[in-house]
């Protein structure tokens, strides 16, 4: 699918932008306000931050465009922001 192949290349530049992903979550294909999505969440490391580091992905596909949603935190603060980072994801709209 077109919102697939978006997902890869977007992982894709992540790791040859400097970011060592160490683990991942299966993509999850879900909807956001009736568009198609996928969201995944990986640990790594990158070469500014000495600490493991907890990545929250979703890509979007709107009616003309994809999206990407990032957010990260140092991954002993994963549990603590999790829901706060799914509901900003979850709350996307294309206007």
């Amino acid at each position: 699918s077109n919102l697939g192949n978006y997902v890869d290349m977007r992982l894709e530049f992540l790791a040859d932008s400097g970011i060592s992903i160490s683990s991942r979550t299966i993509p999850k294909k879900k909807k956001i306000n009736g568009l198609d999505a996928y969201s995944t969440v990986f640990e790594g490391t990158s070469a500014e931050i000495s600490e493991r580091i907890t990545y929250f992905f979703m890509c979007i596909e709107g009616e003309r465009h994809f999206y990407t949603i990032k957010s990260w935190t140092l991954s002993d603060r994963k549990d603590a922001y999790t829901d706060e980072v799914e509901e900003m994801m979850n709350s996307f709209k294309e206007f």
